[in-house]
């Protein structure tokens, strides 16, 4: 895809207005004015976010800013370079960046309910903007979220000192002294690293790269100083989440031991987070946990890798279990169905490669595609591989209503509330409340 060419979004800043910006339920052209200010001073080097569009569904409207070639289904707006569309936009569908009109674009769900000032979205956008940035200059920042659905979350050992290394990592950057504690994280990640996979390891260095990176560039945005880590942890299954927390507080501490270090990794080549960290700290003294707080950790990993056994189970049960109507889709598994997009953020494996996706799923195949949009949905593998090698088995189950089937000349359309399968199959049967559709060929 062509990358946006500039295209200054200073042009929209009199949407927001000329005043403070609103503290209560900001509109989404408050926010684009918000984002224009805010991009006005990079939060990194090379980085502008006033270049990359921006398309806001405001829960009525989506609205998009910035783009130089906006679709044709998109209408002038009431400012230059604004554009929107009644509605919900197919491709607005989460936090993120997607290509929008041949042109990658930051998006936002705008939930006007919440009390958030309109800079504290912007610097969301800024998050997402950048990693339009990030694909356009930096593709290997990344981590590869197939690891995810195979990583060693039933593991006690790496829980332990996941738990040590995020608990020095939450001291260096609150508390410190900040060089002796990150010190001791870099100590138990080594550890840590040593018992996982290569795929899992390169996984965590490659998320902080992308999501830890933005979420830092998205606090230096907003002016946030401080970094929160939850006060329960990190449980066994929660690597991706740790990325958000871990990566900008390793960007912190660079900060305080090497200063151009952004400059540095822009230059490249690349480098993990941790080993330029490791590289500016050196050796050195360590801080250390006393034996009761490391018993006590013991404790609670045992504890958080039986409850990920407990969860997971029980969420596999309540989907195949659940009351009411239930469509199925069955794939050759010689010709299976392939993932094209879903929310690595609401994606659960349950044993025995199945998947369970709580928020957003399509799949495709020979003409035939199928959409779950927050409704919960199962998945069965293929293959080896979860996902990534195909799906032979949809599942979505629970439905409180009979779904809407259309017979249509070479092809099938089967809706029902946040559901959606078209296309060709190679047959449907109907029974009391099972539509079971046979995918082709």
């Amino acid at each position: 895809m062509q990358m946006p060419r500039r295209f200054s979004l200073l042009l929209v800043l009199s949407l927001a207005g000329a005043g403070p910006l609103s503290s209560q339920a900001p509109s989404a052209r408050d926010v684009i004015g918000a984002y224009a200010r805010l991009g006005a001073q990079s939060p990194w080097p090379g980085f502008k976010p006033d270049t990359i569009p921006l398309a806001i569904y405001d829960g009525d409207t989506t609205w998009l800013a910035g783009h130089p070639s906006p679709p044709a289904e998109f209408l002038p707006g009431p400012a230059l370079s604004l554009f929107f569309v009644p509605g919900q936009h197919e491709s607005v569908k989460a936090n993120t960046a997607v290509p929008l009109g041949g042109v990658f674009t930051a998006t936002l769900l705008l939930d006007r309910t919440r009390p958030v000032s309109a800079a504290r979205w912007a610097a969301t956008a800024i998050h997402e903007a950048f990693h339009v940035y990030q694909h356009a200059h930096h593709a290997d920042w990344t981590g590869n979220e197939g690891e995810l659905f195979t990583y060693p979350v039933a593991a006690e050992t790496p829980q332990r000192l996941q738990r040590l290394e995020t608990e020095a990592w939450r001291r260096a950057v609150t508390r410190g002294p900040a060089v002796c504690w990150a010190r001791t994280a870099l100590q138990y990640r080594q550890l840590r690293f040593g018992l996982l996979p290569v795929g899992a390891v390169t996984y965590e260095r490659g998320s902080e790269l992308n999501e830890g990176l933005a979420t830092y560039v998205e606090l230096r945005a907003a002016g946030l100083d401080s970094i929160s880590f939850p006060a329960s942890g990190y449980s066994p299954d929660e690597v991706r989440l740790r990325a958000y927390t871990v990566g900008p507080a390793i960007g912190r501490l660079l900060d305080q031991a090497s200063p151009a270090w952004r400059e540095t990794l822009e230059r490249g080549p690349t480098r993990p987070l941790d080993d330029l960290l490791q590289a500016a700290v050196g050796p050195g003294e360590r801080c250390r946990f006393t034996a009761h707080e490391e018993d006590s950790v013991r404790t609670l990993a045992r504890a958080d890798v039986q409850a990920v056994r407990s969860r997971r189970q029980a969420l596999r049960d309540s989907v195949l279990s659940a009351t009411g109507w239930r469509i199925e889709i069955v794939a050759d598994s010689a010709f299976p169905l392939f993932p094209e997009r879903f929310d690595p953020w609401n994606v659960v494996p349950v044993g025995d490669g199945m998947v369970v996706h709580r928020r957003f799923l399509r799949l495709a195949k020979d003409g035939l595609t199928a959409e779950v949009l927050d409704r919960t949905a199962l998945t069965e593998p293929a293959g080896s591989h979860p996902l990534f090698n195909g799906i032979r088995r949809l599942l979505i189950s629970g439905l409180p209503e009979a779904p809407i089937v259309e017979d249509r000349p070479g092809s099938l359309l089967v809706t029902a509330p946040g559901v959606r399968i078209e296309g060709r199959v190679a047959g449907v049967d109907r029974t009391a409340n099972l539509i079971r559709i046979r995918a082709g060929p």
